[in-house]
């Protein structure tokens, strides 16, 4: 296989900097955060050195082996012995020099490195933070020992960025022999003793820069204390989102009803517009602009507000305190990390769940994070959350959505500790976790790929497997009869609906939006429009709190709460593990969960 351009490894220690020195180098945007496994599938861009040729970049997912075999965790040996790279990137972290300097001796043992003279840069991450807490590396001092080049890396720094590109310019056309790294042979301890200097602020870097870090390190100082800070901090930035957006979204609501009386008083008359109206207002713009209405301005003040505790460390030190928890219940600090990341995408949850160790605890990954609900579910949860609680103020639906957000979190960490000490046992997957420095938030710099990114994805999703929901929703009620096939369908739904505690339009929605959770909402709202007198054209009007039971209502949230996973995480899984039984399971577990708990509040109430 011949390549276009000279291909580039980008590898090293997990929670090294690797995404953050591919995107700096290539200028895209991708995901990086600050903590290890975020990185779920290689992925590659172009670089070009200033007067240089193009070179291509593939940053892989971390691992601490380079042995080969065909797996998640063999990516990078797999591909060195390949022959398909002209050049390594080692990146290595300021603060783990010595477990940096190992895995690069490692590196440079490997037969397709030492015996074909593969051009190798080590990249020096955490420049800036090391610097903060009087912690400085003598790059020349590696340099002249390694007999490779040894740069800096700061994210952000466009000198630094030409640097290392021009370094991988220079390596293609003076690439070592193969004799040069047989003769290499150092001690990664003495050299990273030798390497590192002191400012007098400890070489352990036990000073942060600025009491604010300071503070975010000791934000979880017991475990109990942490679970309680966790939940704590969840209702208040629910209750500040939902307090300060109230009045946007009732003008937003108010927006959309306007519009949609407008363009009916100078619609066409005649059979054709009319039944052309009734699917462009009832089944298109209201369901779409209520769905907007209720979900863009919390959306505006939450996602700011979650980029920030991201930046401050929040992460991984919250799944630091939860290791022993995770440990009890056979899991590992990785699930921990796919725990949270399924929190703000499905999908990328359950790709994090690659990181685990063992095939085993891996497939328990995968069906235990089913039970996570993802930002998806976000619109739904909210608007069932408000008709629940109306006329209460904004700290009763933020408390509502805590409690369900604790009941997911419990059922999963359960259903682990079942999967994995009576179906599943064994020894638990072990795994070290490495905290990240503590650095000043960037707050600025990532607000857009935070705020932008997310609601772009959502919005563009709800918009593109909405449409044809809408098209089939309107279709089936346009077909002639005493009633229509929409009311028929409603009708032979309630049965089945009524035994778990639902409405039938619920039900019908839920089926729709078997292929995301983004059109549950507005797949709702239409089935109740379509199927309205035509007086009834305004939100409160058709929605749960306006003829609905508080059981009915209940019992709609744990259904969206556990609904199954979208098709396109069900592809991940499938092709993760290449079996169909464990999408099926994927698909069970939750609906069994949702199911059971509607039972039980039916038999309580």
């Amino acid at each position: 296989m011949k390549l276009p351009f000279p291909l580039f490894l980008i590898t090293g220690c997990p929670n090294s900097g690797k995404t953050s020195l591919f995107c700096g180098l290539t200028r895209q945007a991708e995901t990086c955060c600050y903590w290890a496994g975020s990185t779920t599938a290689p992925q590659t861009g172009l670089c070009r050195a200033e007067g240089q040729e193009t070179f291509l970049l593939l940053d892989v997912p971390s691992s601490n082996t380079l042995k080969t075999g065909g797996t998640w965790e063999t990516i990078t040996g797999d591909f060195l012995s390949s022959g398909l790279a002209s050049g390594v990137l080692a990146v290595c972290s300021c603060f783990s020099l010595e477990r940096g300097l190992n895995y690069l001796k490692r590196l440079i043992a490997l037969e397709p490195v030492r015996d074909h003279g593969l051009p190798v840069i080590l990249c020096l991450s955490f420049w800036e933070e090391a610097a903060a807490c009087g912690l400085g590396v003598d790059a020349h001092l590696l340099s002249d020992v390694l007999q490779i080049p040894v740069l800096p890396f700061i994210p952000g720094n466009r000198e630094c960025l030409a640097l290392i590109a021009q370094a991988c310019a220079e390596a293609r056309g003076h690439s070592p022999g193969p004799w040069a790294y047989h003769c290499l042979n150092f001690s990664p301890k003495a050299l990273a003793r030798a390497a590192l200097s002191s400012s007098g602020e400890g070489a352990c870097g036990s000073k942060f820069p600025g009491p604010f870090l300071s503070a975010s390190w000791r934000m979880f100082p017991t475990r109990p204390a942490s679970v309680f800070i966790l939940f704590s901090l969840l209702f208040f930035v629910l209750w500040g989102s939902l307090s300060l957006s109230e009045p946007l979204s009732l003008s937003l609501s108010e927006a959309v009803d306007w519009l949609a009386k407008i363009i009916s008083s100078r619609w066409p008359q005649g059979l054709f517009w009319e039944r052309l109206a009734r699917f462009f207002l009832q089944g298109l713009l209201l369901p779409f602009g209520w769905t907007l209405a209720i979900v863009l301005p919390p959306a505006l003040l939450l996602l700011p507000l979650f980029a920030l505790l991201e930046e401050i460390g929040l992460v991984p030190r919250l799944v630091m305190s939860m290791d022993r928890t995770l440990a009890r219940c056979g899991m590992c600090s990785r699930q921990g990390f796919a725990i949270l990341a399924g929190l703000w995408d499905e999908t990328w949850g359950l790709a994090c769940c690659r990181a685990i160790p063992g095939p085993v605890k891996r497939l328990t990954g995968y069906l235990t994070n089913c039970l996570i609900p993802c930002w998806g579910k976000f619109p739904a949860l909210l608007f069932l959350a408000l008709a629940l609680t109306l006329p209460a103020s904004g700290w009763a639906p933020a408390l509502l959505l805590t409690a369900v957000l604790a009941l997911c979190i419990t059922a999963c960490l359960g259903f682990s500790l079942i999967l994995n000490r009576l179906i599943f046992p064994g020894l638990p997957s072990f795994y070290p976790l490495e905290l990240p420095p503590l650095r000043r938030p960037r707050f600025l710099r990532r607000l857009p790929e935070r705020l932008l990114s997310p609601l772009a994805v959502f919005l563009g999703n709800m918009a593109a497997r909405f449409f044809p929901i809408a098209v089939l929703l309107w279709g089936i009620g346009q077909i002639p009869g005493p009633f229509s096939l929409l009311e028929r369908i409603l009708a032979f739904l309630e049965p089945a609906a009524g035994v778990i505690g639902l409405n039938s339009a619920v039900l019908f929605a839920l089926l729709l939006s078997a292929f995301g959770n983004e059109v549950f909402l507005p797949s709702l709202l239409a089935i109740c429009l379509l199927t309205a007198p035509e007086a009834e054209t305004d939100l409160l009007s058709i929605s749960p709190g306006a003829g609905w039971s508080s059981l009915q209502i209940l019992c709609t949230m744990i259904l969206v709460l556990f609904h199954w996973p979208k098709d396109k995480s069900l592809a991940l899984i499938y092709r993760d593990t290449g079996s169909l039984l464990c999408c099926l399971l994927a698909v069970l577990l939750p609906l069994t969960v949702g199911t059971g708990i509607c039972l039980m509040l039916g038999g309580l109430f």
